[in-house]
């Protein structure tokens, strides 16, 4: 293996993993949404969760920080595949 393609796979790798952390938010944000919608007493984990209209505002925010890290990770992806293409 080359030692420039190293390079460009470690920073792939090192690229995508800061986009699994970074990602994080919207996952939690989600879980927690879900949690609240399906749960018998979500206000017993805390009060915001007992309210309809906030579990539907935490399901949506955390679905677009979900979206909004997938299409960042697709970009990521098809970049790479691309320059391997390239490089090939």
């Amino acid at each position: 293996m080359k030692r420039g393609t190293q390079k460009t796979d470690r920073e792939f790798h090192r690229r995508l993993l800061m986009l699994e952390v970074s990602g994080i938010p919207g996952y939690l944000l989600v879980g927690l949404g879900l949690f609240g919608y399906f749960d018998d007493n979500p206000g017993a984990l805390h009060p915001l969760l007992g309210d309809a209209n906030m579990v539907a505002v935490i399901l949506a925010v955390g679905g677009a920080l979900m979206l909004i890290n997938l299409g960042l990770v697709t970009r990521l992806i098809i970049e790479r595949g691309r320059r391997q293409r390239a490089g090939a």
